[in-house]
């Protein structure tokens, strides 16, 4: 295998993996933490236990899955050897297929609304726009420590 390949490949691995172990860290600190922090409007389904713990389902795990999506590029892209658009492109690819895949195979999240291709476009926005900002604060940082001097 070339190299670009394999670099697309540990990108769409890392991307992965950090969702869905976000994911599973949502659903053990859910009722503990999570559940606290209801959207508004939602706090008697909260109190009930109808809201299930997903990234979008409550403001402190939309907070907390931002920092992290935004925090992907800036962790991984030291390995990406000057390929950051295919680097970026691996990693939404990898967030929207743990989205998706912990959607479908939660049952509360998959019967919650018949507006589903709206949720996931929402979903696919929010999370391009937190990985493109943390893309571009990568650049910035980039850019600014060859301006430093070497001593």
């Amino acid at each position: 295998m070339n190299r670009p390949l394999i670099r697309i490949l540990f990108f769409s691995l890392v991307g992965g993996v950090v969702l869905l172990a976000l994911q599973w860290h949502f659903s053990h600190a859910w009722t503990s933490y999570y559940s606290r922090f209801p959207w508004q409007g939602y706090e008697q389904a909260m109190r009930e236990g109808h809201v299930p713990a997903f990234l979008t389902t409550s403001s402190r795990s939309s907070l907390v899955g931002g920092m992290v999506i935004f925090s992907l590029p800036i962790l991984t892209f030291w390995f990406a050897g000057g390929r950051l658009i295919s680097s970026t492109l691996a990693l939404w690819a990898a967030v929207m297929i743990s989205l998706v895949t912990t959607w479908i195979t939660t049952p509360q999240l998959r019967d919650d609304s018949n507006m589903w291709p709206i949720d996931l476009a929402l979903l696919a926005f929010s999370s391009e726009i937190r990985l493109l900002v943390g893309a571009l604060a990568f650049v910035m940082v980039q850019k600014a420590s060859r301006l430093l001097p070497n001593r």
